[in-house]
C-alpha cells in the first residue's frame, strides 16, 4: 500500500468535517424548522454520533482533528510526529468541509426555513431572523431558549460567552487526550474511543449549549455562517449581533490550546516522575504513549500510528544504556535506528510455578502471542491475565524483526550480532543485549548450549575468523583483542575474570574524561578461539545462578562481555579502536510467582529496580526529545550501577535489543509489559559525541571537584599562556587565562558555599541522630523501669503469699498441737495418731513452697539479667556521646 500524504490526509480531513458539520447542522435545522425533535439532549447525542461518524471515516488517515481549535492546539504544544507544517492545509480542508456541509444544508431546509420565516413573521435579514439563521451558526444567547423564556432573562456578554466556549473546549480536549492515551490504564479499546468522545461532545453541548449554543470548532460556525451570510441573512449571520462571531473562533481555540498544555504539563509530568517500579508502570496501563497526530489511530506498541497498514516515520532510538541527559537535535537520517528483535520461545509444557488449573488454562490460551508477519506481532490477553480483566483487548506491535520459535541460532546471529561486529571492524562501538521476564531464554540467546552455541560464542569465532582473514587478505588493521567480563549482582559490580577468592572484592565505577570506567577491572588478550572459551567458562562458573520456581537456572545479575578492538599505530603501540558489548540482562520477576524468599527475593528486588530504572531512564530521554530545553528533565543514570557504567563509547554504532518472549500465558502480565518497554526504545535518539575540553577535565571532575592537581601550577600554567597570547595580539585586553581563574574562583566560591552547607546538614544530622538515639534510650530505661516495677511487685507478691501460707501451716500445727494435747487427757491410746499430720498434707505443703521458691528465683534472675541490659545500652549510649562528629 501507498503511504499516507498530506493531500490524502487534507481530503481525510474535508470528509470527517463534512460528516460532523452536516449531520449536527441538519439535526439543528431539523429541530427549528419542523419541531421533530424531543428536545436539546436529542440535538446533542446526534452530534455526539455524527463525531463518532467523523471519527470513523477519518482517524486512519489523518488523526481525525476535525476542529481547528484541535490542529492549532497540537501545533502550538510541544510537536510530536505532528508537524507544524500541516497546519494550514488542515485548518483550509476543515473550513472547506463545513462550508460545503453548510451548503448542502441550505440546499436541503431552504423550502422548509421560508415556510418558518412565513409563520412566525420572521424577515430574513431582520434581527429577529436568528431564530433560523441559528439552524447554520451560534449565537448567544440562545436564540431558541430566550424565546421560550425557560432558562434565560437576560443577554450574556461576549466575554462570558467566550469564557463558555473556551471552557468546554478544554474539557472536550483534556477529554480526547486522556482516551488516546495508551499511558491511561483506565483508557477503553481503540474502537470504543469514538463513542466516548462522542458521547463527551453530546455531554458538553447539553450544558453549554442553552447559553451560546455549543459552538466548539470555529470550523463548524463560521464555515456554515458564511454560508448563511450569502443566502439573505447578511449581517445577522456575518458578523452576527454585537460582532459575536469572533467569540465562537477565539474561543474554542483558547480552551483547546489551554486543555492540551494541561494534560502535558501535569498529567504527562506526573506520569513520568511516578514511575517507581515495574508494578507502578503496570497499573498506569503501561504501554507508550502515542503521538499528538496519531491519538485517534489504531494502538500499536511502538507507539506510532498504522495509516492504512503501513507504520508512520520512525523514530531513531539510543546506542548505548548510558548516554546523556539531554537529546542533540541531529537529522535522523543520519543516526542509525537500533533493532528491536523478538524472539519466542517455544511453548513450554507446563509452567514450573503453575499449578493444574493454571497449567490447564496456559493449554487453552497457547495462542496468546500471534505472529502477523517478520515485523507485526499481537498479543491477546488469556482470560486467565489481569489485562484481560482491566481491557481485554488485544495489543499490536511492530518491531525490527520477529523470530519464530523454531528460529536457529546461527540464524539469529547473523541476523543481529554479525552486523555489528562487522562494524566494529570499521571503528563503529556496537551493543548487543537481551531482555525479557525470567524464563524466556535470554541466556540460552546469550550463551546457549554446548550443542547449541548462543551470539556471545559465535561472535568470539566470528572475530577470530575474521582476524585470520584480513590478516590474509591484506586488510589486517586490528592488532589485538581484548575482552572483560562483569556482573552487577545486588547493584555491586564484580569482574568474572578476577581469580576466585573467599569473599569477592566489589568494583567501584569512576568519571574518567567524561565516561564512566570500572576501576580494576581484568582485561584479557585474546588471540586464539580457545582463550575466548576459557573465559567464557569462567565467568560462567563464577556468576550468580540460582534456582526458582520458574526457572531451574535462573540467572541472578546482569552479565556484560566487551570485546575492545585496538588499532596498530605507529611502532609497537597501539590504541582502542572499537568496542563490542553483548550483554545479558537479569530477567525481571515477581515474588508471588517465583517463590523467592531470603537472600532471593534482595536478589529479585535488585534485579527488579535496576530494571526499573532503566526504563525510566528510557523515558526520560524520551521525554527530553519531546520537549523544549526549559523542560527538560535530569535522567537517573546514576540510581543505578546498570545505566551508570558506560556500556559503549562515545562514537555512534549499531544497537541491537533482542527481546525473549515466553508464549505462556502464565507469563502473559510480564511479557506484555515487556513488549511495551521494548517499544520505548524505538522513540529514542541517540546524543552525538560532544568533544571534551582538556583544560576542564583536567581541571574538575565530573562532579564539580577539583582534581588532585596543585593549582598553583595551573594558574602559572595559563599565566604563561595569556601573556604569550598577549605578545601575539599587542591587546590590553584582559586575557583568557585571566577570564579561567574568575571563573576558577567563581567556582571555588559555590564549591565552599557547598561544603559549609555540607558541613550544616551532617551536623543537623548528627544531631538528629543524638536526638533519636537519646529518645530510644528514654524509652528503654522507660521501658526497663516498668519492667523492674512488675517484677518488684511479683516478688512482693509472692513473698506475701510465702509468708501467708507459712502462717497457716503454724497455725494448723498449734492447732493440731492442741487437738492432740486435749486427746492425749481424755483418751491417749485411741488419738495417739493425730499427734503427727498427714503425710498427704506435708507433701503438699512442701510442694507449694517449692514452687513459690522457684517463682522468686526466676523473678530474680529475670531483674538481674535487666539490670545488666540496661547498664550496657547506658555505657554504649555514652562512649557516642563522647565520640567527635567528623566533618
Amino acid at each position: 500500500m501507498v503511504r499516507s500524504t498530506l493531500v490524502n490526509e487534507c481530503i481525510a480531513e474535508f470528509i470527517g468535517t463534512w460528516i460532523l458539520v452536516f449531520v449536527g447542522t441538519a439535526t439543528v435545522a431539523t429541530a427549528v424548522t419542523t419541531g421533530a425533535q424531543m428536545g436539546l439532549w436529542q440535538v446533542a447525542v446526534v452530534w455526539g454520533f455524527g463525531l463518532t461518524l467523523a471519527i470513523f471515516a477519518s482517524a486512519h488517515v489523518s488523526g481525525a482533528h476535525l476542529n481547528p481549535a484541535v490542529t492549532i492546539a497540537l501545533a502550538i504544544s510541544t510537536p510530536g510526529s505532528f508537524r507544524r507544517y500541516k497546519t494550514l492545509p488542515y485548518v483550509i480542508a476543515q473550513m472547506l468541509g463545513a462550508i460545503t456541509a453548510g451548503t448542502c444544508v441550505f440546499l436541503l431546509y431552504d423550502s422548509a426555513l421560508v415556510r418558518y420565516e412565513k409563520l412566525n413573521d420572521i424577515t430574513r435579514g431582520g434581527y429577529n431572523s436568528t431564530l433560523t439563521a441559528m439552524a447554520f451558526g451560534e449565537y448567544f444567547p440562545n436564540p431558541q431558549v430566550v424565546k421560550s423564556g425557560a432558562l434565560l432573562q437576560e443577554d450574556i456578554s461576549p466575554t462570558r460567552a467566550m469564557v463558555i466556549e473556551a471552557a468546554g473546549t478544554m474539557f472536550l480536549m483534556l477529554m480526547i487526550r486522556a482516551l488516546t492515551d495508551a499511558e491511561n490504564g483506565a483508557r477503553p479499546s481503540d474502537q470504543q474511543v469514538p463513542f466516548y468522545i462522542g458521547f463527551t461532545l453530546a455531554s458538553i453541548i447539553s450544558f453549554v449549549a442553552p447559553f451560546t449554543q455549543a459552538g466548539l470548532n470555529p470550523a463548524r460556525d463560521l464555515g456554515p455562517r458564511i454560508v448563511a451570510a450569502l443566502a439573505g441573512w447578511g449581517s445577522v449571520a456575518l458578523p452576527g449581533p454585537n460582532l459575536g462571531f469572533w467569540v465562537y473562533i477565539f474561543g474554542p481555540i483558547i480552551g483547546s490550546v489551554t486543555g492540551t498544555l494541561l494534560y502535558d504539563f501535569i498529567v504527562l509530568s506526573t506520569y513520568v516522575n511516578k514511575l517507581g517500579t515495574h508494578e507502578a508502570i503496570m497499573a498506569s496501563g503501561g504501554g507508550v504513549p502515542r503521538t499528538r497526530d496519531s491519538a485517534l489511530r489504531p494502538r500499536n506498541g511502538t507507539g506510532t500510528s498504522i495509516v492504512n497498514g503501513i507504520m508512520e516515520e520512525d523514530v531513531d532510538i539510543a546506542r548505548k544504556l548510558s548516554f546523556s541527559a539531554a537529546i542533540d537535535a541531529v537529522d535522523a537520517q543520519d543516526v542509525s535506528k537500533v533493532q528491536i528483535v523478538i524472539r519466542i520461545r517455544p511453548q513450554a509444557t507446563k509452567p514450573l510455578a503453575a499449578d493444574d488449573a493454571d497449567a490447564a488454562a496456559t493449554t487453552q490460551d497457547d495462542d496468546c502471542f500471534r505472529v502477523v508477519s517478520d515485523t507485526a506481532l499481537i498479543a491477546y490477553p488469556p482470560k486467565t491475565s489481569q489485562a484481560y480483566r482491566s481491557t481485554g483487548t488485544a495489543t499490536s506491535f511492530q518491531f525490527t524483526r520477529i523470530f519464530a520459535p523454531q528460529t536457529a541460532q546461527f540464524e539469529l546471529f547473523e541476523a543481529t550480532t554479525r552486523p555489528v561486529l562487522d562494524a566494529a571492524f570499521a571503528g563503529r562501538n556496537g551493543l548487543v543485549f537481551a531482555y525479557g521476564v525470567t524464563n524466556s531464554g535470554k541466556t540460552y540467546t546469550i550463551s546457549g548450549t554446548d550443542e547449541q552455541p548462543g551470539v556471545l560464542p559465535r561472535a568470539l569465532h566470528y572475530v577470530m575468523e575474521s582476524m585470520q582473514q584480513r590478516k590474509e587478505n591484506a586488510q589486517h588493521q586490528i592488532a589485538k583483542v581484548t575482552a572483560s567480563y562483569l556482573e552487577i549482582y545486588n547493584d555491586n559490580v564484580f569482574d568474572l575474570l578476577a581469580l576466585p577468592t573467599k569473599k569477592r572484592r566489589a568494583l567501584r565505577l569512576q568519571d574518567c574524561d567524561g565516561k564512566i570506567q570500572v576501576r580494576a577491572l581484568t582485561e584479557k588478550p585474546i588471540r586464539t578461539l580457545h582463550d575466548g572459551e576459557d573465559l567464557l567458562i569462567m565467568g560462567k562458573n563464577n556468576k550468580q545462578v540460582a534456582e526458582t520456581n520458574c526457572n531451574t537456572d535462573s540467572s541472578r545479575s546482569h552479565c556484560v562481555f566487551t570485546l575492545s578492538f585496538y588499532k596498530q599505530m605507529t611502532g609497537s603501540s597501539s590504541a582502542l579502536f572499537s568496542k563490542v558489548s553483548i550483554v545479558d540482562l537479569a530477567g525481571s520477576e515477581r515474588g508471588a510467582k517465583t517463590g523467592a524468599t531470603g537472600i532471593r527475593m534482595q536478589e529479585a528486588s535488585k534485579i527488579n529496580g535496576s530494571l526499573m530504572n532503566l526504563m525510566r531512564c528510557l523515558e526520560t530521554l524520551r521525554w527530553n526529545q519531546h520537549h523544549p530545553a526549559q523542560l527538560q528533565k535530569m535522567v537517573p543514570f546514576r540510581e543505578s550501577k546498570l545505566t551508570r557504567e558506560n556500556l559503549v563509547g562515545r562514537k555512534q554504532g549499531p544497537v541491537v535489543m533482542i527481546v525473549a518472549v515466553n508464549p505462556s500465558s502464565y507469563e502473559f502480565d510480564e511479557t506484555l509489559r515487556t513488549l511495551k518497554y521494548s517499544a520505548v526504545a524505538r522513540e529514542l535518539v541517540p546524543a552525538q559525541a560532544r568533544p571534551v575540553t582538556r583544560r576542564t577535565a583536567r581541571l574538575y571532575d565530573l562532579d564539580g571537584r577539583l582534581k588532585k592537581r596543585r593549582r598553583a601550577s595551573i594558574e602559572a600554567e595559563n599565566e604563561n599562556i595569556g601573556k604569550s597570547e598577549s605578545r601575539k595580539t599587542n591587546s590590553t585586553t584582559v586575557s583568557e587565562p585571566d577570564e579561567r581563574d574568575s571563573r576558577i574562583e567563581q567556582l571555588e566560591a559555590l564549591v565552599g558555599e557547598l561544603r559549609k552547607e555540607n558541613g550544616e546538614l551532617r551536623r543537623d544530622l548528627a544531631a538528629s541522630n543524638a536526638a533519636k538515639l537519646e529518645m530510644e534510650m528514654g524509652i528503654r530505661a522507660e521501658v526497663g523501669s516498668e519492667m523492674q516495677n512488675q517484677l518488684q511487685q511479683m516478688r512482693t507478691y509472692y513473698n506475701e503469699m510465702i509468708e501467708r501460707q507459712q502462717e497457716r501451716v503454724e497455725l494448723a500445727t498449734s492447732a493440731r498441737k492442741r487437738r492432740h494435747a486435749a486427746t492425749t487427757l481424755t483418751s491417749p491410746a485411741s488419738n495417739s495418731k493425730r499427734l503427727t499430720p498427714s503425710r498427704a498434707d506435708h507433701e503438699a505443703l512442701e510442694r507449694t513452697v517449692r514452687q513459690l521458691q522457684e517463682q522468686l528465683r526466676e523473678s530474680e534472675a529475670e531483674m538481674r539479667r535487666m539490670r545488666l541490659k540496661y547498664e550496657k545500652e547506658m555505657k554504649k549510649h555514652q562512649r557516642r556521646r563522647q565520640v567527635p562528629v567528623d566533618l
